[in-house]
């Protein structure tokens, strides 16, 4: 393909703006070649004073100092280099030497197949500055190669890395032991300790410790002095505390130039990034200690030696040799968070979109969260072993475990959240509700102390009155939260042993609190953020209110319904929740609204960004884990109260693994099939801002009518955040969550409208799922007019819940042909002969016709489709011998979708074949047949093909004992309560189990005896597993 004569570059117009631009494609010069960029970065601090024009001479300015990507095109002279090669790239000067482009020209390192792109473009400008400074600057003899053959003059001496923790510190440490020094000296946080002995330290220190001078004394002998010493953090902190380690003959390299009086040393233009010691104050070093400022960029243009052989020859062979790997920040959620995470990371790294997953992953445990991802020092362990600086909890887990951030902290790594302190606070339900009461927040009336025992509780839920609302104090997710309607003393006990048990598997704690369940509910939250410097804002409410066994199927932003004045109140009262616990970083204030009364309660904080997160995003144009990160980096807020726009309505369908019509209990298996609609958007389309001086009150600020004003053009988006995909297998261990759709419009009716659409196009073969039923609820009268609660599924169950409609005849005579049109093209694929090129021909005249039997899942009577080919891809077609369909026109786009002209109607049809596994045997249960999955209309229906006489006489057939209770769901058996023998009510508990994190009672159907029993407590099932044998009194 020939290379465009231009290209686009990510740029600074001027301070405080950043665009894309087009440039002219540059032609490699002599030794040159010119790269196609795959990956570029660009650290956080390169981007603020490249931002602030610190770094920026003439406008505009193209950005970024590392890249990766493929040689393009080879300049004369170039030696072992070809198109097509794999190269690193670091880059400085001209433009055309920048990084943050579509193809750049500038020295080059070529990459083995092992190390990813996004990997390598993290790698040069950080190995470049700990190689110059050591080599270059500190006159450190240069090996001929790497490992060094000989030891090297003075071997034994010294050498300090101040503040090796840090990725030049690290690639210091790696290099001074590849060179064959015997005594490195490395101070860093404790985190950092095995991993830089592992390197090659022969001494780590933690540099915050009060000993840390005495320390380096002992292991240095002698005087106790060093002479020779790199200060990778460089501040006058710093210096002031290696005064008095360092040597009156030593030298000292800091990595920034050095400004003395007018001049700047080591740069060739005026510059203003450098160190300078303030006017009152003088170097606190010793006299005679050498002071070097390192500008580490200037290689490039100005040392041959290095240009000549550092890119091209010393760094390769590091990289294959293994030495050489990046910092990155580490991902412990799975499925979609993950994904959402490190597009959010690539923004900041890259100034671009990009869909690439994580470079690196690690096995922290079996399945069992218990044993993975509830398992804190693993975690921490992978964490220091990696290098990672910082981890991002996703959702759940240890996202809002203040142990794990305390932890996190005690070994020097970032935990992308709030404080531990704040955690403590509103991870703990009582104490959050006396929080809030006392900051003026008015919560729902309930018991919230520490008294656990079960006689107590039950007195204070008589106190509070039926119904009431038993709930574990930490987590979320609906886990460990029982309703008890009954006001009974056994009704309360067994609501509350069961969401204690609950309580203590999901989060390790089992404390509940009571409350008044109030009847008639909204769920509304308000998205808060919060900085280290005091700054928190309002990004507006979700509501959140339908919802299945308390867990949330659907949600949208803004909260419909509510005036400007009530949406200021639940954001100052939000606002006020953040500021009383010194909060920072993504929560949720959740409220329960009182439909009946219009009052709003405190209901929790959730102390992490919230699944729900994507539907803010696209009424704010924000992406919130930008945010996170920039507020993780000690940034202020990115924008104000008063800027924030709220603009459209956005909605968010959870896509779940589960059966909605046999008590939404979750499944569990492989997607055999996916297949959705094209998303529009990664990230939420960016929206102006709004106009501060326009929000003079606080009403203003925080309480905007929902916009849905023309002049902002809004155009009707999707996202599909997808944690899934085809093959994966969905397992019992965590939430069935299999995707999420979004949507935005420019009012509540059009993202509606919207939603539908992407749901009638969403399809899965191979799982139970809830789409159909998401459609349904999304054409919903009562929900269209905005009628939502908590209780809107029970309230609306017939509506949502139809009786299931028989197939319709045109569904039979699609099923039938998409059969006939399979079959025929899988013969005329194999051997090419007359009989197969001619499967539809007959001789004497006769045509082809083949009757197909039809059954649906539930193995009702059989329905034969007769189909009989005319040529030219007409059919006709004769259902039960008595419906007929003439002329039909009708051929497969593709192998799984049937296009079809019926009755004068056009259509596509997606249909999907699920093929029994070999190893089954055949019988007359559904599951042992070939199954059809038609998508028609929003509906999926499947059929199936009945297994012949003659394969069902090899495969005998099973059918499952009367009174036998089974697995609805691969799941875990948590208890079982009777023994052989054993008489049973009917609605007795009989079996407890557990999937997805949700635990399920199986109940006696009939009174009878316990006849015997096929499974035990913390046993594994499969679906279909017959569990307990109830001989019943009707037997």
């Amino acid at each position: 393909m020939a290379l465009t004569t231009t290209h686009s570059a990510v740029a600074a117009l001027a301070p405080g703006q950043f665009d894309t631009i087009q440039v002219p494609t540059g032609v490699p010069g002599d030794g040159e070649v010119l790269i196609r960029v795959e990956n570029a970065s660009m650290i956080a601090f390169d981007t603020y004073v490249t931002d602030r024009g610190y770094m920026v001479q003439d406008w505009p300015a193209i950005l970024g100092f590392n890249a990766a990507g493929t040689v393009e095109k080879v300049g004369p002279n170039v030696q072992n280099l070809a198109v097509g090669d794999r190269v690193t790239t670091f880059g400085y000067g001209p433009s055309k030497h920048k990084c943050m482009q579509q193809y750049t020209i500038q020295p080059q390192t070529t990459i083995p197949d092992t190390l990813s792109s996004a990997e390598a473009a993290t790698i040069p400008d950080n190995f470049v500055t700990a190689f110059y400074t050591l080599f270059n600057q500190l006159s450190l003899p240069l090996p001929s190669k790497f490992p060094a053959s000989t030891a090297p003059p003075r071997a034994d001496t010294p050498i300090l890395v101040y503040g090796a923790g840090s990725t030049a510190g690290l690639y210091a440490i790696q290099l001074l032991h590849l060179a064959g020094y015997k005594k490195i000296i490395a101070t860093a946080s404790k985190k950092h300790h095995e991993y830089l002995r592992s390197l090659g330290a022969t001494d780590t220190f933690d540099y915050s410790s009060p000993t840390l001078v005495e320390d380096i004394a002992n292991v240095v002998g002698g005087d106790g002095k060093v002479t020779i010493a790199v200060d990778c953090i460089t501040n006058e902190t710093t210096l002031n505390i290696l005064k008095d380690i360092m040597s009156s003959s030593g030298k000292l390299a800091i990595l920034l130039p050095i400004k003395e009086g007018s001049s700047v040393t080591n740069t060739s233009h005026e510059e203003r990034m450098y160190f300078e010691f303030p006017p009152d104050k003088k170097n606190p070093l010793p006299e005679g200690t050498q002071l070097i400022g390192v500008r580490t960029f200037l290689y490039a243009v100005n040392d041959e030696n290095l240009k000549n052989h550092l890119m091209p020859d010393i760094l390769p062979q590091l990289l294959r040799d293994g030495y050489i790997k990046p910092n990155r920040v580490r991902l412990l959620d799975q499925g979609t968070f993950k994904d959402r995470v490190n597009v959010g990371l690539e923004l900041l790294r890259s100034n671009k979109i990009s869909g690439e997953k994580a470079d690196e992953a690690y096995c922290i445990g079996p399945a069992p969260s218990a044993q993975s991802y509830l398992a804190m020092d693993k975690i921490i362990d992978v964490c220091l072993k990696s290098g990672a600086q910082a981890v991002h909890p996703g959702y759940g887990f240890l996202s809002e475990n203040a142990k794990f951030s305390e932890k996190l902290a005690q070994n020097g790594i970032v935990f992308i959240g709030p404080p531990a302190s704040a955690i403590v606070s509103m991870g703990s339900k009582s104490e959050s509700k006396n929080i809030m009461l006392a900051a003026g927040v008015p919560c729902v009336p309930g018991y919230h102390g520490d008294n656990q025992d079960p006689d107590f509780l039950f007195s204070e839920a008589e106190k509070i009155g039926f119904p009431v609302l038993i709930k574990a104090i930490h987590g979320g997710g609906g886990k460990g939260m029982r309703t008890v309607l009954t006001p009974t003393k056994e009704a309360f006990l067994e609501g509350l042993e069961s969401a204690k048990r609950e309580s203590l598997k999901a989060f390790g704690n089992d404390t509940v609190l009571v409350e008044k369940y109030i009847q008639t509910p909204r769920h509304v939250e308000v998205q808060v953020f919060a900085d280290t410097m005091g700054g928190v804002v309002s990004l507006w409410e979700r509501d959140c209110s339908v919802q299945r066994r308390n867990q949330k199927i659907i949600e949208e932003a803004p909260a419909p319904g509510l005036s400007p004045e009530l949406r200021a109140d639940l954001g100052a009262k939000a606002v006020a929740a953040a500021k009383a616990v010194k909060y920072v970083g993504a929560g949720t204030v959740e409220f329960i609204f009182d439909n009946d009364t219009g009052k709003f309660y405190f209901m929790e904080m959730n102390t992490r960004l919230q699944v729900e997160h994507p539907i803010t995003e696209m009424i704010t144009g924000q992406d919130l884990v930008e945010w996170q990160l920039e507020v993780a980096a000690g940034n202020r807020l990115p924008l104000t109260q008063a800027a924030i726009p709220m603009a459209g309505h956005a909605f968010e369908a959870r896509i779940y693994a589960e059966n909605p019509r046999n008590n939404f209990l979750p499944d569990s298996g492989t997607l055999a099939y996916l297949s959705t609609p094209t998303p529009t958007h990664i990230f939420a389309p960016p929206l102006p801002t709004r106009d501060p001086a326009l929000s003079q009150t606080e009403l203003a600020a925080l309480g905007p009518s929902e916009n849905a004003d023309a002049a902002l053009d809004i155009v009707p988006s999707l996202r599909i955040e997808q944690g899934f995909t085809q093959g994966a297998s969905i397992g019992v261990f965590y939430d069935p969550m299999i995707a999420k759709v979004v949507v935005h419009g420019r009012d509540r009716t059009e993202a509606l409208r919207m939603l539908r659409k992407a749901l009638d196009e969403y399809h899965v073969v191979g799982v139970s799922t809830n789409v159909e039923f998401l459609r349904t609820l999304a054409g919903n009268g009562a929900f269209i007019n905005a009628e939502v609660e908590t209780g809107f599924i029970p309230k609306h169950f017939n509506e949502l819940f139809p009786p299931l409609e028989p197939p319709s005849l045109i569904t039979f005579a699609k099923a039938g042909l998409f059969t006939v049109l399979r079959d025929q093209l899988s013969v005329e694929a194999q051997v090419s002969t007359p009989w197969s090129n001619l499967t539809s021909r007959r001789f004497g005249g006769e045509v082809y016709q083949r009757t197909i039997q039809l059954q649906t899942d539930a193995g009702e009577n059989s329905t034969s489709v007769s189909v009989t080919h005319k040529g030219n891809n007409l059919y006709d077609i004769v259902i039960d011998g008595t419906y007929t369909l003439n002329s039909v026109q009708a051929r497969l786009e593709n192998a799984d979708t049937l296009v079809a002209t019926i009755d004068g109607h056009h259509s596509k049809t997606t249909i999907v074949s699920q093929k029994p596994h070999p190893a089954v045997p055949a019988s007359q249960s559904s599951n042992t047949m070939e199954r059809l999955n038609v998508f028609s209309d929003g509906h999926k229906t499947t059929l199936v093909i009945p297994s012949p006489k003659w394969l069902l006489s090899l495969g005998g057939d099973v059918v499952g004992a009367k009174g036998a209770l089974k697995a609805p769901m691969p799941s875990l058996v948590v208890e079982v309560r009777v023994k052989v023998g054993d008489r049973v009510e009917k609605g007795q508990v009989v079996v407890v189990i557990e999937s997805m994190k949700t635990e399920t009672a199986l109940r006696a159907h009939a009174p009878g005896v316990v006849r015997a029993i096929a499974c035990k407590s913390g046993e594994m099932v499969e679906e279909g597993r017959e569990l307990v044998d109830i001989e019943t009194e009707s037997e």
